[in-house]
């Protein structure tokens, strides 16, 4: 019997969702965002990010019209799991933090100009920034104020775990 990706699963780790041709318009449209945003370069490869929750069955995410708690379909093959290295002590801050965020605004300005516009506004990214920051753990600083999915992916201080297609044996 080989390892799902669920098993490997934590609360705090952070679930990745790749673009692919079948993904959604939005979820298009983001990448394209991020294509811009980047002048052309590299390959967008994802279009957004959420936040294990204590029962990892659930994630904090943000999603229009704001953050919320949302049952993870753990048979997506879009999703991917990574963990903040520096985490382990730490994810119980990070995942009080997410959880402090539900039911703010999606931040609409800050998905598609870049600059985070108003107070108690986040996207994706922002909300795993800001939930990392409360447990004193720095991700995605070096993106600026709004990270891109691709962005967060390339801090050093995550770690990637696999991918629903993996056979973890």
């Amino acid at each position: 019997m080989s390892l799902q990706l669920k098993d490997l699963a934590r609360p705090g780790d952070i679930l990745f969702y790749r673009v692919t041709p079948t993904s959604s318009f939005i979820a298009r449209f983001i990448a394209a965002l991020e294509l811009l945003r980047a002048e052309g370069r590299g390959v967008v490869q994802y279009s957004h990010v959420a936040i294990l929750d204590f029962n990892t069955d659930f994630c904090i995410e943000s999603l229009w019209p704001c953050v919320q708690r949302t049952q993870v379909d753990w048979s997506d093959s879009r999703l991917e799991l990574w963990r903040v290295s520096a985490s382990a002590p730490d994810t119980a801050v990070a995942i009080i933090s997410a959880k402090g965020h539900i039911g703010d605004m999606y931040d609409i300005w800050g998905l598609l100009f870049g600059a985070l516009t108003a107070k108690h506004r986040v996207i994706c990214t922002t909300l795993i920034q800001k939930a990392f920051a409360n447990a004193g753990i720095k991700i995605g600083v070096s993106a600026g104020n709004v990270p891109t999915p691709n962005e967060l992916a390339e801090d050093p201080a995550l770690q990637f775990l696999g991918q629903v297609s993996d056979d973890l044996r």
